[in-house]
């Protein structure tokens, strides 16, 4: 049975058949001692000659797919390798192209320059001198062809990329530089320079000859184009005068940014020491006003039993029942020295409108995240947006201060007013010698 469904199954590749057979029962005999005992031979048999079969077939045809291949090239290098037919015609066929692509062929495959060297040589783009290049191939193949010699454009242009420069014989570069140097008729004291020079431009000739002689020993000469060293050497120097351009510019812009800083940061010293002032001439103007209602009183403090001019004594003392209540109209600057002081700041700021103020009175860290919220908004739409957190907030009381660290403490806080919240806490964090708000505790 395995036999006839292999022959049915390698009808197209019969030398298949035994191969599929034997692989069939080799594997039966792997896999017995794991068949479950309810699994039929006979259905175990035909599937698995089957899915043999698919395999062997499929291997074979990459086979053969892989040997033809390999013929098709062994052709074309058979192709390529021709020379010897293509050589007594080269120079001719060459000498028939136009000007242009003759420049291209000979720079090329003659001196050995890249696409992009054969481009600026032509003044072109590297795709213009690669298509040049493939075009004047094809008028070639077709010269070629007229001459009664048959060759792909591929084959001539692996034939040209194989093109050896052979160096010349030993004793020409010696008699060339001897005759050269006779026929100058130098006479006199100046024979022994030129004596001289002779035996240097012959024992160089040599040297170089010999090299080139040893490198044909090993498989080929090896000739390095003076023009593409020296053109080398003009890029790197190229590149580095570009590297040190781009140093001076990444040297300018980081000095500018720091110098940026530095008035970003006097700015703000300036801001911060201009609120001080603030503060010391309202802290006076205080002490001048308090002065004349009572000398028993703190020369800062205005006394519990005396009421405001101009208003409702009863008001008054229902108002300063409150002793740390601030109502709105009465914030004010009141310095960084303390947390509570410097919150009051920062209210007060937020309650002028003052970004400047604003800024000195926040933390870096809570001002980069609320600048993020504000991005692409104007000045006015900030001010109205940090008015609108405070404008329902009739006056505020500071019921505590907790200490979480040695820099950072939680001010608790109790709001009056409409569809505010009545309690509230404040981070405020300690930057330098003065404490900083940093936003409100979730």
């Amino acid at each position: 049975m395995v036999r006839m469904v292999a022959i049915r199954q390698a009808s197209s590749h019969p030398m298949l058949v035994d191969d599929i057979v034997q692989k069939v029962f080799v594997d039966l005999a792997a896999e017995a001692f794991r068949m479950k005992s309810e699994i039929r031979i006979a259905g175990w048999l035909h599937r698995h000659t089957c899915f043999v079969a698919s395999n062997l077939i499929r291997s074979e045809r990459r086979r053969v797919a892989r040997e033809r291949k390999a013929v098709a090239m062994q052709d074309l290098e058979g192709d390529s390798a021709d020379w010897s037919a293509l050589e007594p015609q080269l120079d001719a066929t060459i000498n028939e192209l136009p000007e242009l692509d003759r420049e291209a062929i000979l720079l090329r495959f003659f001196q050995k320059l890249s696409l992009r060297q054969v481009g600026q040589s032509l003044g072109v783009s590297d795709d213009a001198a690669q298509k040049r290049i493939s075009r004047a191939l094809d008028k070639m193949r077709k010269l070629f062809s007229r001459r009664g010699i048959s060759v792909s454009s591929l084959a001539l242009s692996s034939a040209l990329a194989n093109v050896s420069l052979f160096a010349a014989p030993l004793g020409i570069c010696s008699g060339i530089a001897t005759n050269a140097l006779a026929t100058a008729g130098l006479t006199g004291g100046a024979s022994l320079v030129t004596a001289t020079l002779a035996s240097t431009i012959m024992t160089k000739m040599a040297l170089i000859t010999s090299i080139a002689a040893a490198g044909l020993g090993i498989g080929g000469t090896y000739l390095v184009s003076q023009k593409q060293i020296e053109v080398r050497d003009q890029e790197i120097i190229e590149l580095q005068s570009q590297l040190e351009e781009t140093d001076a510019k990444v040297a300018s812009h980081q000095a500018r940014i720091d110098e940026h800083k530095e008035v970003e940061e006097l700015k703000l010293q300036d801001r911060r020491e201009l609120m001080k002032l603030r503060a010391e001439l309202s802290r006076r103007r205080q002490e001048a006003a308090a002065e004349p209602l009572s000398s028993v009183a703190p020369p800062t403090k205005r006394n519990a039993g005396a009421p405001i001019p101009g208003t409702n004594s009863l008001d008054h003392e229902d108002e300063v029942a409150q002793s740390g209540y601030s109502p709105r109209d009465q914030w004010q600057f009141e310095g960084f020295a303390e947390p509570e002081a410097a919150f009051k700041t920062a209210v007060w700021a937020m309650n002028e409108g003052d970004l400047e103020s604003i800024s000195a009175a926040w933390t870096d860290e809570y001002l980069a995240t609320r600048a993020a919220e504000f991005s692409g908004r104007s000045d006015e739409e900030v001010v109205a947006e940090l008015k609108r957190d405070i404008e329902m907030a009739e006056g505020l009381e500071v019921t505590n201060v907790q200490t979480v660290s040695s820099r950072e403490t939680i001010v608790d806080l109790e709001i009056r007013g409409d569809n505010v919240p009545p309690q509230i806490q404040a981070r405020m964090k300690l930057v330098g010698q003065e404490w900083r708000f940093d936003g409100w505790v979730q």
